[in-house]
C-alpha cells in the first residue's frame, strides 16, 4: 500500500486481527507502525489510518508491532512488539506491550505501556546468547490481557483502565 515503508526483510505485515464486529482489521505493520483498516466491504480493503499517522514506536528501520487484539466492546487495542536477541534481531532492550485508544482510528494514539522486570535495559549486559524477554503473542478478555512473553512465560494483565494496565 502506498505510504507504507518498504525497506528490508522485515518489511511485513506481521499479523491481523479483526474487531469483534468484523469491520475494522488491525495492521501490525513491522516498519510502518500500528493501522486500522476498512475491511466491511471485502473483498475491498481500504486503510483507514493513513501510512503517516500509523502508530509507530520504533526506530527507523527496527521491527514495530507483532500484534494487536482489540479488547471485547472497546475501542482499545492491546498491542505486542517482538524483538529478537542478537544476532537475529537488535536484541535488549526487549519489545513489550502496549494499550493503544483506536476510537479515532484514523489516528491510534498510545495510552500506556506495560513491561517486565527484564524489559529494563539495565540487565541487557546480564542477559545469555539467544535469549529474548520480549512480549510476543496476545489474548484479551474484558478484563485481562494474557500475553506470552518469551523466557519471561504468560503474564496476566489487568486491562480494565487501559489507560493504566
Amino acid at each position: 500500500m502506498a505510504g507504507l515503508v518498504t525497506n528490508g526483510p522485515d518489511d511485513i505485515l506481521h499479523s491481523v486481527s479483526l474487531s469483534l464486529d468484523g469491520t475494522r482489521a488491525y495492521l501490525s505493520h513491522q516498519l510502518s507502525g500500528l493501522l486500522v483498516a476498512d475491511v466491511a466491504s471485502l473483498p475491498a480493503v481500504s486503510l483507514i489510518t493513513p501510512p503517516a499517522a500509523a502508530l509507530d514506536w520504533a526506530p527507523p528501520g527496527a521491527m514495530g508491532p507483532h500484534s494487536a487484539v482489540q479488547i471485547p466492546g472497546r475501542d482499545v487495542v492491546i498491542v505486542t512488539e517482538e524483538v529478537y536477541p542478537m544476532p537475529y534481531g537488535a536484541g535488549c532492550p526487549w519489545g513489550h506491550l502496549r494499550t493503544v485508544d483506536v476510537s479515532d482510528p484514523a489516528a491510534p494514539k498510545l495510552l500506556a505501556e506495560v513491561k517486565i522486570a527484564e524489559n529494563d535495559p539495565a540487565i541487557c549486559a546480564t542477559v545469555g546468547p539467544r535469549t529474548a524477554f520480549t512480549a510476543h503473542n496476545v489474548t484479551t478478555t474484558n478484563e485481562l490481557a494474557l500475553v506470552t512473553w518469551y523466557a519471561g512465560g504468560l503474564v496476566a494483565i489487568d486491562v480494565r483502565d487501559p489507560a493504566q494496565p
